[in-house]
């Protein structure tokens, strides 16, 4: 059989959450008990006032005294119990402060996270056309110094957002004196007003494409190309060589969904 909680070390810290229940339960019957305790005396000095015993009689001479002790201790047991239950009632107050923090601080940490998908869900659904408004004569600059860059293009023949996203990148790249060329290959072909034509290709973001036998040549280009988009918020990559362009001594960019 346990200790009752006050005479435990860190008992009331300790107790479960039923313990300060039961505790506070007890306690509250004590002090019940204690009040008839203290009625019960108060009706024994009732009784000797009204009957006068005679001197020395044995309710003359315990009567008061039983009452008066009976008093004392309804009086105690009230007390104490009441010093025990604002104890066990502070414990449970804190508790429930740090459940009511900790629900706080998962329900902040959940709206973060919410409002984190909800920005990367925008983020996804805003098209590429519209992160690159803006930024063009930065992109123009940066890829100048890179001036008689050969490229072709390859993008989904059924993506609208590649399809205007393609249309608004490729004339900085002719601007910053970058040469497009028709796509060659085998893959079906995409026409854009009069511009070289562009392939049909499955991608994710933008890759870049290098043939493994002309990397060194045009990576510092390549390189130029990834950093102005990805400072621009559009994610792009150089990729190992997958596709089915075979225009040589040329950066072959394909335009893919977002992902």
């Amino acid at each position: 059989m346990s200790l009752p909680l006050p005479l435990r070390k860190n008992g009331v810290i300790k107790a479960k959450d039923a313990e300060l229940e039961g505790a506070q339960t007890f306690c509250e019957h004590f002090a019940i008990g204690s009040t008839c305790l203290v009625f019960i005396g108060l009706v024994i000095e009732v009784v000797v006032a009204i009957e006068h015993p005679s001197f020395d009689s044995c309710l003359e001479r315990w009567g008061s005294v039983i009452a008066d002790v009976l008093v004392a201790f309804g009086v105690l047991g009230e007390l104490l119990p009441s010093m025990l239950v604002r104890r066990y009632n502070t414990e449970v107050k804190r508790r429930s402060d740090d459940g009511l923090a900790k629900a706080n601080e998962r329900a902040a940490s959940a709206y973060a996270r919410a409002a984190e998908a909800e920005l990367k869900l925008i983020e996804f659904r805003t098209p590429r056309r519209q992160i690159l408004a803006g930024h063009e004569s930065e992109i123009i600059a940066t890829l100048r110094a890179f001036a008689g860059t050969q490229f072709d293009s390859g993008l989904g023949a059924n993506s609208g957002e590649q399809a205007d996203f393609w249309w608004d990148l490729e004339p900085l790249l002719v601007q910053a004196g970058w040469v497009h060329l028709p796509w060659t290959g085998t893959a079906q072909l995409i026409r854009q007003g009069d511009r070289p034509l562009s392939g049909s290709v499955a991608a994710k973001d933008i890759e870049i494409h290098l043939l493994p036998d002309e990397g060194d040549a045009l990576l510092p280009a390549a390189e130029a190309l990834v950093a102005s988009l990805v400072s621009v918020g559009i994610a792009a990559a150089i990729v190992g060589f997958n596709t089915f362009a075979t225009n040589k001594n040329a950066i072959h960019i394909s335009i893919g969904t977002k992902a």
